[in-house]
């Protein structure tokens, strides 16, 4: 974003919190959660585990479950074996809402900004405010449909249009 885009980022990205992403304190426990998070995503193990391994290998009681509303076996399993799945077209197609909204686009604006003061490397993702927008579907629809899809799409946008003229 160029400098008079941003002269007016001062004010609090939150609008209802009335503070800058900045200004805002961490919960507790924030940084030990990533912090474990990060160490088991790097081969580590979860002290969570570790701790139940721990009271099984010992003959302790069985470690607590739930109320019987899952379909758990009661048994720590690390991995789980996935169940095959049918293939997936690939999506091909969306459908998405501009947002013209001065509101939403200066906090996204804001937003942007904030990711941008961490870290530099954020500018790859930054997408340009005028392109801005809300995805509401992701569809793959075949070849030979999207004629079809075209003309339901300018169908539904024409009702749209009328319904809010009235």
């Amino acid at each position: 974003p160029d400098a008079r885009a941003t002269a007016g980022m001062a004010d609090a990205f939150d609008p209802w919190a009335g503070k800058s992403l900045g200004e805002l304190e961490k919960p507790a426990g924030f940084d030990a959660f990533w912090a474990e998070q990060r160490r088991v995503a790097h081969g580590g193990s979860s002290k969570f585990l570790e701790g139940q391994e721990a009271i099984a290998a010992e003959g302790g009681s069985e470690p607590p479950r739930g109320k019987g509303r899952g379909r758990g076996r009661g048994k720590i399993q690390r991995y789980a074996v996935p169940e095959p799945r049918a293939p997936r077209a690939r999506p091909s197609h969306f459908v998405a809402i501009r947002l013209h909204s001065r509101m939403i686009r200066r906090n996204v604006q804001q937003m942007q900004q904030w990711f941008l003061d961490k870290d530099a490397r954020f500018e790859k993702c930054v997408v340009p405010i005028r392109k801005i927008h809300s995805s509401l579907l992701l569809t793959a629809i075949p070849n030979e449909r999207r004629a079809e899809a075209r003309d339901a799409c300018h169908e539904a946008g024409n009702e749209i249009h009328s319904s809010l003229l009235l």
